[in-house]
């Protein structure tokens, strides 16, 4: 009702045809009122589903990514490169479900976004900010476990630049996220219509940058990262099999255990 409703009236603007009644009908329903991009291209069954699905999802990421906050804090001094990692990693997870999800919640028990533009940009900023330093994050923490598990040379000394990489993370995210601001790109609603997210239409050069140096890059170091410490675990395991058969039988079954951890 309500979805034909919103197509007959956009329909009767467009021809210039509205009449009295429409637009009377228009004034006074609160889901034609504003901008019509906003309004949900869902059934209300279906907004309702949303919003009881990111309700779930944000309740365990606070308490999970909590838990991992307060640990990490009540462990502070012993914590190593790779932790703080995932301490950040916590905290930027933690960012969305508390400040973002509320807005796509209401949005979606009210079948619209129940914002104006500029916070539907400032939603938009902080989901792209927060997704490219999570996403970065990972890289690093694979490259880290890469550097640690394989031995690299110089190894240590790279790790004892945890704060400049963290710095690094941060300024790489918030370069990708204020060009938008700037006209190169933009933020805008959801195809759905409750959120708020990059645009991805019209601006191809951007979208095409930004698949390239936020996605597709953090994912090729991942795989690299993890695909040499699978190797090396593989060939370390194969060293020491040959090792147990050069011990000869003698050999007790604890220091064989011992050669292959």
């Amino acid at each position: 009702m309500e979805k034909e409703l919103i197509e007959k009236w956009l329909i009767c603007k467009q021809e210039a045809n509205c009449t009295f009644a429409d637009n009377f009908q228009y004034e006074n329903n609160s889901l034609l009122k504003g901008n019509t991009f906003f309004l949900s291209k869902l059934d209300i069954w279906e907004d309702f589903i949303v919003a009881i699905f990111l309700l779930t999802v944000g309740v365990a990421s606070i308490v999970l990514n909590g838990l991992v906050m307060y640990l990490c804090i009540r462990k502070v001094k012993k914590l190593v490169s790779c932790d703080f990692y995932i301490l950040n990693l916590a905290i930027i997870d933690i960012v969305m479900p508390v400040f973002g999800f509320p807005l796509t919640i209401y949005s979606s028990l009210n079948h619209q976004w129940m914002f104006d533009e500029i916070f539907c940009t400032a939603y938009g900023f902080s989901c792209f900010f927060c997704g490219v330093v999570s996403i970065s994050t990972l890289a690093v923490i694979s490259y880290v476990r890469y550097l640690k598990v394989c031995g690299v040379k110089r190894a240590d000394s790279i790790l004892l630049h945890t704060k400049a990489s963290l710095i690094g993370i941060y300024c790489y995210a918030g370069f990708w996220a204020l060009l938008p601001l700037f006209g190169v790109g933009a933020y805008g609603p959801e195809p759905y219509g409750t959120s708020c997210t990059l645009a991805w239409k019209g601006y191809p050069v951007f979208v095409t940058f930004f698949l390239l140096g936020c996605v597709l890059l953090p994912v090729i170091i991942m795989n690299l990262s993890y695909g040499k410490i699978i190797w090396t675990s593989k060939m370390s395991r194969r060293r020491a099999s040959v090792e147990v058969r050069k011990s000869g039988p003698t050999l007790k079954k604890r220091d064989s255990f011992l050669i292959k951890v």
